[in-house]
């Protein structure tokens, strides 16, 4: 008796994963693009690839700018998406019939054309000394009406970033990875974004950036 109810009490609660509140898989899923800026009148196609899939639906979601809350696609359950709206991109897979769902993918920042915009970043010096600071500039060519936004890498495996700034020049006390951001300032499109400057503390051995 006792064995029948474990065995009754076991179904009830896989019954509760599949077709009650979300379940992550922990399956990994990959997001790409083919390519990361939308040509003048064009767009992008973004694919969602879940290894070994089968039937599989999926959620797209856009974030207009960076920290600003997730907007689900609407109308978008297939496995490529095609766009010509810049912003923050990322998908999960969703087993069909069920609620059940794979972890969410890296984030793909889709830009507009650059429009001549070219943004660089320069700094007093790649080591901050201790106690001290470090001077980043964001350099942006050919641009009158942009809004900047400083982030740097939290996390390399899973592409996460915060934000450390808001304005051209910044000191920074912390080392790791800085890009310089531009935005409209008109709308909430990114429009062009720096390479990486890796910065370094004082004592330090080169960190694994």
């Amino acid at each position: 008796m006792g064995h029948s109810l474990l065995c009754l009490l076991g179904l009830f609660l896989l019954s509760t994963v599949i077709h009650g509140n979300s379940e992550e898989l922990g399956v990994k899923i990959t997001l790409t693009a083919d390519r990361l800026t939308i040509p003048a009148g064009g767009s992008v196609t973004l694919t969602c690839d879940v290894k070994h899939s089968a039937d599989f639906e999926y959620d797209w979601f856009r974030e207009p700018s960076f920290n600003t809350e997730k907007i689900l696609v609407a109308g978008e359950s297939n496995r490529e998406l095609v766009t010509s709206e810049a912003g923050i991109y990322n998908c999960r897979g969703r087993i069909n019939g069920t609620n059940s769902i794979t972890e969410e993918s890296d984030s793909v920042i889709i830009q507009e054309t650059g429009h001549g915009v070219n943004i660089t970043v320069t700094a007093d010096s790649t080591t901050i000394p201790a106690g001290g600071s470090v001077t980043l500039t964001c350099d942006v060519k050919h641009s009158a009406d942009l809004k900047y936004e400083w982030v740097r890498e939290t996390s390399s495996a899973v592409k996460s970033t915060e934000a450390v700034g808001s304005d051209k020049v910044i000191k920074i006390s912390k080392g790791g990875k800085y890009q310089c951001r531009g935005w409209r300032t008109d709308t909430t499109l990114l429009i062009a974004q720096s390479d990486p400057v890796i910065i370094q503390e004082t004592g330090f051995q080169a960190a694994n950036f």
